[in-house]
């Protein structure tokens, strides 16, 4: 069917104004400090079905997509330059798959052969994207290549007309992207689910409007997702569960980039710029000798210390230094040596090996209830890394929810998830097990596990008081552990209570920061939702109780008088 002389100017001036508007953000965004985004890059492969169907359409093999993919096509290019990459995402989806859904067979024409062969080359295309997804280890791999299975058996068996061929290619370019970007789970399923029912019913040679019936009970299950998640956050508010990102290598010197995850309505903040010292540590570089005149302060922990999801001048460490010489009226220069994943034993380590060579006055040591106990015990820290990986199949679809902020599917799969654990005999998670005083899940592991993390304790004092230097610990709370102390609820309280019973018993200074975290009144303000780990104001607030401590508590004589060069 050849195009009427009005929707062939709309077809011949919308087509090249959205892919150069694509390509200029691309080169745009190129050179910003961030850099281009793989979600960016792979956007483009969701216009290319429509364009197909436009070139189709110019020969007079079959109809154009027509005005409303083009405002489609739009909107999904505006929503990606205002950095809503999620929300483009699954704009620029629905255009592809659009292809899919309203393309009907029809007779064999001249074009049949070159569009089935693309049709073939973008669905191979999929195939090694996923491929390249299963190589780094995404968990939904299997989810999209079940999806794609169908698609390949009708591009086998199917018609063979140009028709079929675009809907291949569309079908292709949307999978392939859905394997490269990190989209939402859900949102990847329900389009998944759309394709498979339109490959069907067009495999039979169905209608346009067999086909929309066959995608109904996937719209009816969006709109009622759409509806649960505004329900959700209404009830719960913003918060998510906390859900700790993947490390990236560090090079000494070099930079890093973490990307925070989406906001509540979808959209993604700034990425995160880390810049890493020549030791390989997110800080400034020291010198080793220790200036005249200046307090020191060494401060040792895990993810929080490191702090990836904020900048270097907004790190615990950096601030304290700030309002530590604000405080005492003197120049305190901050040290940090922070490794995520890292427990007490690999603080001593690393005091014994670089800090003590920076001859700190004092020794911050942090203490991370939800892990630290268990990164102390190797059978305990083999066991989490198990569960992860070998728990049910909701649970990394879980993790993936919490990421993007997804809160009903977050609970949902953490339902599931605990009911599929529950089945095969292992309910509830292994972590649970540092807020128990009789843990129920490897019992005797757990007390070992406490028993080295409070050995652990008492030789940190004791190494630093060797060299001549004060210890103190701090408690950072996790988001959950503040909420519940603000409701007066002591269900998270027994790891901070315990070790900051331990350090009266051995006379070592401890603050816990709980109760500070519970007294602010937006507490998810404090954690990166998704995440679980600190924003910039939770840095700040952990720095300026901490300063207030340090130089009004047990500590400030320690700070007074700083030792002198060695």
């Amino acid at each position: 069917m050849k195009l009427d002389s009005r929707a062939l100017w709309v077809e011949l001036l919308a087509a090249p104004a959205l892919l150069l508007g694509w390509l200029g953000l691309v080169l745009y965004q190129h050179g910003q400090p961030g850099g281009v985004t793989i979600e960016q890059l792979a956007f483009g492969g969701l216009l290319l079905p429509a364009h197909l169907a436009r070139a189709l359409a110019w020969r007079g093999a079959l109809e154009a997509p027509g005005p409303a993919a083009i405002g489609l096509e739009l909107a999904a290019l505006v929503t990606l330059g205002l950095g809503w990459t999620q929300t483009a995402l699954v704009l620029g989806t629905l255009v592809a798959l659009g292809q899919v859904a309203l393309v009907r067979p029809q007779e064999p024409g001249p074009l049949a052969r070159p569009t089935r062969a693309l049709g073939w080359l973008a669905l191979i295309g999929a195939l090694g994207a996923l491929g390249l997804a299963a190589q780094q280890g995404r968990p939904t791999v299997p989810t999209r290549l079940l999806l794609l299975l169908p698609l390949l058996l009708e591009a086998w068996r199917g018609p063979q007309d140009e028709g079929a061929g675009l809907r291949r290619f569309a079908a292709g370019c949307a999978v392939a992207v859905l394997a490269l970007s990190r989209l939402e789970v859900l949102l990847g399923l329900f389009a998944g689910a759309f394709a498979l029912a339109a490959a069907g019913v067009a495999h039979s040679g169905g209608s346009r409007r067999a086909v929309l019936r066959a995608a109904f009970p996937a719209l009816v299950l969006a709109l009622g997702y759409a509806a649960g998640e505004v329900l959700i956050r209404v009830a719960f508010g913003r918060g998510a569960a906390s859900i700790a990102v993947g490390k990236s290598e560090v090079e000494p010197g070099g930079e890093t980039t973490w990307t925070p995850p989406a906001g509540a309505g979808g959209e993604a903040a700034e990425p995160v710029v880390n810049r890493w010292n020549a030791r390989g540590y997110h800080d400034v570089d020291h010198e080793l000798p220790k200036p005249a005149g200046a307090l020191r302060v060494l401060v040792l922990g895990d993810s929080f210390v490191e702090g990836r999801q904020v900048e270097r001048e907004q790190l615990f460490h950096r601030q304290l230094e700030r309002r530590l010489a604000e405080r005492l009226g003197r120049p305190v220069e901050a040290i940090a040596l922070g490794k995520s994943g890292w427990g007490q034993g690999e603080a001593l380590a690393a005091l014994e090996a670089e800090g003590l060579a920076y001859q700190p006055d004092l020794v911050l040591c942090e203490f991370l209830p939800a892990n630290d106990v268990r990164d102390n015990h190797p059978e305990l820290e083999a066991a989490a890394e198990r569960e992860l990986v070998r728990s049910s199949w909701a649970r990394p679809l879980q993790i993936d929810a919490a990421r993007k902020r997804l809160l009903l599917a977050e609970r949902l799969c953490g339902k599931l998830d605990q009911v599929l654990r529950r089945l095969s005999g292992s309910s509830g998670w292994l972590d649970a097990g540092v807020y128990e005083e009789q843990p129920q899940r490897l019992g005797e592991a757990w007390g070992e596990a406490w028993r080295r993390t409070e050995a652990l304790l008492g030789q940190l004092h004791e190494r630093a008081r060797e060299a001549g230097a004060g210890l103190g610990f701090v408690v950072f709370p996790a988001q959950h552990e503040a909420e519940a102390h603000a409701a007066a609820r002591d269900d998270y309280a027994y790891p901070a209570r315990r070790v900051r019973e331990r350090c009266a018993a051995a006379r070592i200074p401890c603050l816990d920061l709980t109760p500070t975290f519970a007294a602010v009144p937006e507490i998810p303000a404090l954690y990166w939702a998704g995440d679980g780990h600190w924003t910039a104001a939770g840095h700040a607030l952990a720095a300026e109780a901490t300063a207030r401590w340090l130089a009004e508590g047990p500590l400030r004589e320690r700070l007074a008088s700083p030792a002198p060069p060695r």
